[in-house]
């Protein structure tokens, strides 16, 4: 047994604790916390820290498989142009992407990060994540932009069930609107709810995606023509590509929403109006190495929307930390609070992934992971450049 105190215990499912106690048992299942009302005692066995002790991050976005690419992606070159480098470079992928996987799975454990949503391509990493410290989740990537919807289908199948058969959770993604055709979408969406019941989508992620669903050329259209990619959305032009997915997403499923970064005030009030379980994952450090903005995480909060985040890749990103993530966001929006900030990468992801009865706040029989953030502004709550995070349990 350990008990664990710190300046601060922000236990998420309820008001931050000032020099609470986590009474954990040797397998860090958490039996109990206890409100000390600021006055902590000496007491034997007793860890103090210097500090914020946290539950540990979920990452609600994550390409593991593309972590080879790090340093190689040009940055602000916008989406077209991005997933066109993708196209060519990922044609001759690297014959150490295993080793280089390994190692950004053991750096995103020692950031803190206790779970992980996948997308996954092939089951090249399956062993690698099934030994790993880190509850992966594999998201089995579906696109249809270059073969028929069935095979498209029948590979992500076979995919899903083979990660199932290792005891790795598993749920079918389409890529994207511009990526997966409305045939495509719809036999998912017909299909056994287990299968879906987290259904992730990359959304809106440039107004190019959007401009395409309202049928005017742009660069993401010309970039598909020239590579001989047909352009599959809806025939009938809507206002927003997030419009025109919404017929086509489960009823039953977690919808979450990946990256929103051109997301309308209307788009989002209309789509949580359709959808009592939606999510909406930020992954801002990509958003600004891909297209230098960021999505509008004041008009997402004024509207109430459930926020969770997410680190998208190392093609994308100079980092997997989700507390990168936090520091960003609190950089650009300082009027977001610590404890709200620590919601959206712990409690909120946990939801989103379906993973609130195990992980993402301190409660009793839970076992979330302890972490400590050092090195913070403990006076108003805040991040500072400064911070790091270190894991404790």
């Amino acid at each position: 047994m350990r008990k664990l105190s710190a300046d601060y215990i922000f236990p998420v499912s309820s008001p931050p604790l000032k020099q609470g106690i986590l009474v954990l048992d040797d397998d860090g299942t958490l039996l109990e916390i206890i409100d000390t009302g600021g006055n902590l005692r000496e007491s034997a066995n007793l860890e103090f820290y210097n500090g914020i002790l946290i539950p540990g991050f979920i990452n609600c976005h994550l390409h593991l498989d593309l972590s080879w690419l790090r340093g190689t992606m040009p940055m602000h070159t916008r989406l077209p142009r991005f997933i066109e480098n993708m196209i060519r470079i990922r044609r001759n992928p690297s014959s150490s992407t295993l080793n280089i996987a390994a190692e950004a799975d053991r750096d995103m454990f020692l950031s803190g990060t206790v779970a992980a949503a996948d997308i996954t391509t092939s089951d090249e990493l399956y062993p690698l994540k099934a030994e790993s410290r880190i509850s992966y989740i594999n998201l089995v990537e579906v696109l249809d932009a270059d073969m028929d919807p069935d095979v498209a289908l029948n590979q992500a199948n076979a995919l899903l069930e083979s990660s199932l058969a290792m005891g790795l959770p598993a749920y079918l993604s389409p890529h994207a609107p511009y990526t997966a055709s409305p045939t495509l979408l719809q036999r998912i969406r017909e299909m056994n709810n287990t299968k879906t019941r987290v259904f992730s989508i990359h959304n809106q992620e440039a107004e190019d995606e959007n401009e395409m669903f309202r049928g005017r050329e742009n660069p993401l259209t010309g970039m598909f023509m020239k590579h001989g990619l047909p352009v599959k959305p809806l025939s009938t032009p809507v206002p927003s590509s997030l419009q025109a997915l919404e017929s086509l997403f489960p009823s039953s499923a977690n919808i979450v929403l990946v990256h929103n970064t051109h997301s309308s005030r209307e788009d989002i009030e209309k789509t949580m109006h359709a959808f009592p379980s939606i999510f909406w994952v930020l992954c801002p450090g990509s958003n600004l190495y891909i297209e230098g903005v960021l999505p509008p995480v004041d008009i997402l909060r004024a509207c109430g929307a459930v926020i969770a985040l997410g680190t998208d890749s190392y093609a994308s990103n100079t980092s997997l930390s989700i507390l990168e993530e936090m520091k960003t966001i609190s950089a650009f929006f300082p009027s977001i609070s610590l404890p709200e900030l620590v919601q959206w990468a712990t409690l909120n992801g946990a939801h989103a992934l379906n993973l609130q009865n195990e992980l993402g706040s301190f409660e009793p029989g839970k076992k979330p992971g302890v972490q400590l953030l050092e090195h913070c502004n403990l006076a108003e709550l805040k991040l500072t450049g400064q911070t790091r995070s270190r894991v404790i349990i």
